[in-house]
């Protein structure tokens, strides 16, 4: 699906079904030109995804983000309520580009349950200095995915966003489906 401003496309988003016998949509791209980021362009893809996914029978949608970058956590799991129980380790392998090179491509594999979820009270925190300095990613990559493989071995989830006093902070909880 796309946002357009006249004839001309500002964003997108693209997903397919889960694997056989699994009941979520996999939401593998959402994209948003640089000049039109910051305005809720995103925010609205992601909600026509969901009524999409609600409408063809989906409860869940699953996708996969960076959790140092600040904005697209405010996003997914501030705003839109995903929750995230799973880390994967250099999901993409070696990347040469300005993001990643040189840092392992570690990323969150959020859920998104439409139907909402119930959330227990926070138990811990894991948060990095927020604007995150390039030359400091590896060392907080390394030492929030620690923190986040152990929380998540606990049977905790991300559940909450926010950025405070310089600090991109997530708190983590228990949480199960409604």
């Amino acid at each position: 699906m796309g946002a357009w401003q006249d004839d001309q496309l500002v964003g997108c988003a693209y997903a397919f079904p889960g694997p056989i016998g699994q009941a979520y949509l996999y939401s593998h791209l959402a994209a948003v030109a640089p000049e039109w980021q910051g305005q809720g362009v995103g925010r609205q893809l992601k909600l026509a995804q969901a009524q999409w996914a609600l409408e063809h029978g989906y409860t869940r949608i699953v996708w996969t983000f960076d959790p140092l970058q600040g904005a697209n956590a405010q996003l997914n799991i501030g705003r839109l309520g995903a929750v995230c129980q799973r880390y994967l380790v250099n999901y993409y392998g070696d990347l040469d580009d300005e993001l990643n090179r040189g840092v392992s491509t570690d990323r969150f594999e959020v859920d998104w349950w439409l139907h909402g979820v119930e959330r227990g009270p926070v138990v811990q925190e894991v948060s990095f200095p927020w604007p995150l300095a390039r030359e400091t990613r590896g060392h907080w990559r390394r030492r929030t995915g620690e923190q986040f493989q152990e929380a998540f071995g606990r049977g905790l989830a991300v559940t909450a966003f926010d950025i405070r006093q310089q600090q991109a902070c997530y708190q983590l909880s228990s949480v199960r489906p409604i």
